[in-house]
């Protein structure tokens, strides 16, 4: 989210640039849903640079977000760049992307409730196998009750989505 700590990672993309990408994805596509990965406490971060982070995560309302806290590579250019980021910085600022993630896709998925949308069932999330865990085709994670359906992983079945997860993480199908 900061084009100085892309360019320091030598990632040719610019923020300006992906968020055209994103918004041209959503003019084309209702509820287009977006994630990334991001790396924080990369070298040099500055607190200026992570706050422009944050804003941009929030501006662009990434749908999930893998984060993960930059570890110096024994052998790259980065493990002997100066301002390393302290360990504790990092924890701070992976706990509040963390928070801003869960917001987000909180966000993503309270206006999915109510909608029907075609699901493709994965996997059982429980060992009875009577709860199925999918995603829709916007890549939100569903889970429901599908006991006594012919279901196999490659099925795909409009469902409705009633509500979310009690810990977030899922909408509810039916």
């Amino acid at each position: 989210g900061s084009d100085s700590v892309l360019r320091r990672m030598s990632r040719r993309c610019k923020t300006a640039e992906f968020t055209a990408l994103v918004e041209k994805a959503r003019a084309a596509v209702a509820d287009f849903n977006i994630t990334t990965d991001i790396i924080v406490g990369f070298p040099g971060e500055s607190n200026q640079e992570w706050d422009q982070t944050l804003k941009y995560v929030e501006d662009t309302t990434f749908g999930n977000i893998h984060i993960f806290s930059y570890s110096p590579r024994k052998g790259t250019k980065a493990a002997t760049m100066q301002g390393q980021v302290d360990i504790e910085n990092k924890k701070y600022r992976n706990r509040q992307l963390h928070q801003l993630a869960s917001k987000l896709r909180i966000e993503a998925l309270r206006k999915m409730v109510g909608r029907e949308s075609n699901v493709l069932w994965e996997h059982p999330l429980e060992s009875n196998g009577t709860l199925w865990v999918g995603y829709t085709t916007h890549y939100h994670r569903v889970i429901s009750p599908l006991e006594g359906r012919d279901i196999s992983l490659t099925n795909i079945h409009k469902t409705l989505l009633t509500d979310i997860s009690d810990d977030s993480r899922f909408l509810i199908g039916r």
